[in-house]
């Protein structure tokens, strides 16, 4: 049984990770393919969510519209997704990402102090690496308040991610929620910014690629939930970090930043120790 637990967690780690990759593909084409850093194609890309989800699954649509907890994650995550795309507007994908590593942050002190979650062994050692990942470029975290507050969206989210799937509520009913109110406030941020006419030039290939890559990123993220803690899936959130500087070394020629190299560096160990522990000592209470 032990060893079981044991195996689902190294699994879980290894699927924070490919998750990682995909997370920060997705926000590289989206940026590249855009003129807004991403905020029209997520705005198109939530209403076919919305459409879909609707019809295939009316029910449960309809149920995460009567949870509490599934509204207030959905607004966190439309929220963060729009400050994400912002800070990308205005630079580099990973010194957005860096940004919004303090969502890693947070989400491990609220995973903590709301749903008493614990690391311990080579996990907490793990731990303590990523933060220090973190925190050794403070100018690169600070340069955007956009991708600071998304970060404290993002923990934020993560947690109430985390209780949805401990609750046991339906993915579907989650996600498509989410994608309802990603409509709404990157609807009104286009808006603000007189953005509709960027929507109009999209090109259906993208939206069809990102349509894909986004329905498996969503499903993914809550099942890296249902498989670990949300202490330790909110720090493997840090491997898009790597990721990201890798993408747009080999694709766009960026040449990353000796601090942005360190950080990968660091949370590659740490994320290492994380997904390798072999002595687990998790303790999970849900208020």
């Amino acid at each position: 049984m032990k060893k079981d637990h044991q195996m689902s967690i190294a699994f879980g780690g290894l699927y924070g990770v490919v998750y990682g990759a995909l997370i920060s593909g997705t926000y590289l084409f989206a940026k590249h393919r855009t003129q807004d850093g991403g905020l029209s194609l997520f705005f198109v890309l939530s209403a076919i969510f919305v459409m879909t989800h609707l019809i295939l699954f009316p029910k449960e649509f309809l149920k995460g519209l009567k949870s509490k907890t599934v509204l207030v994650r959905g607004f966190f995550f439309a929220s963060t997704q729009v400050l994400i795309f912002s800070a990308q507007a205005h630079g580099q994908t990973s010194a957005a990402l860096i940004a919004t590593t303090m969502g890693t942050v947070f989400g491990v002190i609220l995973g903590r102090v709301f749903l008493k979650e614990k690391v311990a062994g080579s996990a907490l050692l793990g731990a303590a690496i990523c933060f220090l990942a973190v925190f050794l470029n403070p100018k690169l975290i600070l340069q955007t308040y956009w991708g600071v507050l998304g970060g404290v969206f993002q923990g934020t989210g993560f947690v109430l991610s985390r209780k949805i799937m401990v609750q046991k509520i339906s993915m579907r009913s989650a996600v498509s929620v989410g994608f309802l109110i990603g409509l709404v406030v990157s609807g009104i941020a286009l808006l603000i910014d007189d953005g509709m006419g960027k929507v109009l030039v999209l090109k259906a290939k993208d939206i069809g690629i990102l349509f894909i890559i986004v329905l498996i990123v969503q499903y993914s993220f809550f099942y890296l939930y249902k498989t670990l803690d949300s202490v330790r899936a909110s720090l493997l959130m840090l491997t898009r970090l790597p990721w990201a500087i890798t993408f747009e070394f080999i694709f766009f020629g960026k040449i990353p930043l000796l601090p942005q190299i360190l950080s990968g560096f660091l949370i590659v160990i740490g994320s290492f120790l994380i997904i390798l522990e072999e002595k687990f000592k998790i303790s999970f209470k849900a208020k």
